[in-house]
């Protein structure tokens, strides 16, 4: 099987200047998963997929970073840590 099998000829795409809400919309519209971003010469350019629209901030879902995860990513914290 080759991927050609599989592909989707009818393709929906979303112009590089579309906003979050309008490539939410689109997708939920069509039932799709993701969709390719194209530029004004309608070249892909990326994706946005369902996973891209999780936990945004223009969504109002942006997750926080558990405390633990920012102290390993800062070495001042760790040292700071140490000194308790």
């Amino acid at each position: 099987m080759r991927a050609t099998d599989l592909m989707t000829t009818g393709v929906i795409t979303v112009d590089e200047n579309a906003t979050v809400p309008e490539a939410a919309k689109l997708l939920a519209t069509h039932g799709i998963s993701a969709v390719p971003v194209v530029d004004e010469d309608d070249r892909v350019i990326g994706m946005v997929s369902e996973g891209d629209l999780l936990h945004r901030a223009e969504t109002g879902t942006e997750r926080r970073r558990l405390w633990w995860l920012e102290m390993v990513g800062d070495p001042k914290l760790i040292l700071s840590a140490n000194r308790d």
